[in-house]
């Protein structure tokens, strides 16, 4: 009986043990120095600058932006250097004003609200729609590489989206993310959409916790003004804010 009771206990002892372990081996965050966070929020400013607004008949909702940038960052205590920069985003919301000039009800109808995230060194994942969308596509956009999921048509094996018309379909949910970065850390992405494989690492170690090792912007929204608004964001312009 009590080799019985001995077993599930030492079991336990070992779990803690192994837990223990891999919260040791896991690098601690660590605040970064003052002047690398007004850095980085410097750095936010000028990418946010440079994004344009999605265009009429939208509208901002100020009260909606949230400005976060990262006080902390991963330190690899051993190698002495930061396991990633710290990262930095800004979110708008965009809708269409129920006084804007112009509008049809049924434009109205298909003009979702439009939420665009600008991120610096954040997560390497793709937007996306959970069980509602598709397979993640290159959208083809200037100067980066931009990866979008729409909402599963009518018809298909999955599909949940209810019948809808050809001009409905134009404008159903999608979730579009843009990469600038490194020309070897953009390629991974292009190769992680093509082989259906998971988004690589886009951030690397570094001395400088607050350089911009990338650049996402991820937008959510209706398609057709979707895709029209990541057309428009200066690829060129922004990949200047980088420094590696």
């Amino acid at each position: 009986m009590s080799r019985n009771v001995a077993f599930p206990v030492a079991s336990a002892a070992v779990l803690i043990a192994a837990f223990a372990a891999a919260a040791t081996l896991a690098p601690a965050m660590k605040s970064i120095p003052p002047p690398a966070v007004e850095t980085l929020r410097r750095s936010l400013r000028g990418a946010t600058a440079l994004v344009p607004a999605p265009e009429k008949p939208y509208a901002q909702d100020s009260e909606e932006t949230k400005i976060d940038v990262e006080p902390k960052a991963p330190w690899d205590a051993k190698a002495k250097h930061w396991v990633r920069p710290a990262r930095a985003s800004a979110e708008y919301y965009y809708d269409v004003p129920d006084d804007a000039p112009g509008v049809t009800s049924e434009e109205r109808a298909l003009l979702g609200p439009i939420e665009v995230t600008v991120g610096l060194n954040g997560e390497s994942r793709f937007a996306d729609l959970a069980s509602e969308g598709g397979p993640p596509i290159l959208l083809q956009v200037p100067g980066a590489t931009a990866v979008e999921v729409s909402a599963i048509t009518p018809g298909s094996v999955q599909g949940r989206v209810a019948a809808m018309t050809p001009r409905q379909s134009e404008y159903r949910l999608a979730a579009l993310t843009i990469f600038i970065a490194d020309p070897a850390v953009e390629a991974a992405v292009r190769s992680a959409v093509k082989s259906h494989a998971d988004p690589p690492s886009v951030t690397a170690p570094t001395s400088d916790p607050a350089e911009v090792q990338v650049i996402a912007i991820r937008i959510h929204g209706p398609k057709k003004p979707a895709e029209e608004f990541a057309r428009r964001v200066p690829a060129t312009s922004l990949r200047r804010l980088l420094h590696r």
